[in-house]
């Protein structure tokens, strides 16, 4: 026995002879289309040890013309020969990409544990979303007669000046390669016609009544993702009291935490089928809603952590240019600080931010007969 090197995991495979040379290559794709990277070790049995077979330089131009040969597209692949002190030897072949997904002869594999299970419909298609490129830019636009007032106007008062010709547009990922508009270029117009809803609730669950909606939307969505803002912020109340001879403000919930949620939700937004995410307000906390859920590349700690990669980098790059009160320095970080990771649930197609009141409302207690909080 050789040299202990790991465990195996969701981007790492142990493989113990070269005839299993194929299995090793479908992990390697299983794992790079789950964690953008991968390494298989040949040589190494399943606790991470080197059992020394005698694999070498020989053996890089099998391993690398077989994948050539099995996998779709051409993935760029590491092999190297590897050797421990003992003299026992094991071939590392690695692999770092993006560009998902890969098959492997036909079929498309991700890795869930230390296991490579073949992907449904359901799973290739959050693997294409996740994939280099950004399909808002590729997809073309319903409306072709757009016009954009209002997103010229938030520019320039964001102190971003735009000639707004053709080139400009192309630069921020506004039309398609043949020249058409695209949907970042629809949610941009005057023309969208997608509703951003703030429901409030008459409880603590949506099957209370319903005492309030709002809609935001019908113009750009610089404009309506502002309006959700300053309309959340209005209703951030504050707590004054006097301890110690000393004024304590509490406020209702943290405006900062919102924001970042709110602006997150917006930008990573799965915007294919042009639902809007949304916000529900409670007796008790705030919940926003969007769809997507966590990028296929991403684990549930990368996310919370506020590893960023943008779905929607075209729409992502115009929120990060304009004025959103800070926008983009600490995301999903920001809620978590404040409010722990139990604030945030996430599934592979939503992610719902719940964000806690800190005291009964006044628009609760008045309902409810309650005492004021001042």
């Amino acid at each position: 026995m050789g040299a202990d090197l790991g465990r195996e995991d969701e981007a790492t495979e142990f493989i113990e002879g070269f005839e299993r040379l194929d299995e090793g290559i479908l992990s390697l794709t299983s794992m790079v289309n789950r964690r953008g990277r991968a390494t298989v070790l040949f040589g190494v049995d399943d606790d991470g040890n080197i059992i020394g077979d005698g694999y070498g330089t020989e053996h890089i131009d099998i391993i690398r013309d077989r994948v050539r040969a099995m996998v779709e597209p051409e993935i760029p692949v590491d092999v190297v020969p590897e050797e421990v002190p003992s003299g026992m030897e094991y071939i590392r072949m690695s692999a770092v990409s993006s560009d998902i997904p890969y098959s492997f002869d036909g079929r498309y594999y991700y890795r869930d544990g230390t296991s490579d299970e073949l992907a449904t419909v359901d799973i290739l298609r959050r693997m294409v979303m996740c994939g280099a490129g950004d399909r808002m830019v590729d997809l073309c636009s319903n409306v072709q007669e757009l016009t954009f007032t209002s997103f010229l106007a938030y520019l320039e008062s964001s102190g971003v000046h735009a000639g707004f010709t053709r080139e400009h547009l192309r630069d921020l990922g506004m039309l398609t390669d043949s020249g058409d508009y695209n949907q970042v270029a629809y949610l941009m117009s005057d023309q969208n016609n997608t509703l951003m809803q703030v429901v409030r609730f008459d409880g603590m669950t949506k099957a209370s009544a319903i005492t309030y909606r709002t809609d935001f939307g019908n113009r750009c969505l610089l404009l309506s993702m502002r309006a959700v803002l300053d309309y959340i912020w209005s209703m951030n109340e504050t707590k004054v009291e006097f301890r110690g001879g000393m004024r304590l403000d509490t406020h209702l919930f943290d405006i900062e935490a919102f924001r970042e949620a709110w602006i997150n939700a917006c930008v990573h937004n799965y915007w294919a089928d042009m639902l809007p995410p949304a916000v529900f307000v409670f007796d008790d906390r705030i919940e926003i809603f969007s769809r997507g859920g966590i990028p296929f590349l991403l684990s549930e700690d990368d996310f919370l952590s506020g590893r960023s990669m943008p779905l929607n980098k075209a729409l992502h790059d115009i929120v990060s240019m304009v004025d959103f009160t800070g926008y983009g320095r600490r995301g999903v970080p920001a809620v978590v600080e404040r409010y722990g990771k139990e604030t945030i649930e996430a599934s592979d197609h939503f992610v719902t931010v719940r964000i806690p009141f800190s005291f009964t409302p006044i628009w609760v207690s008045s309902r409810d007969g309650m005492p004021r909080n001042d």
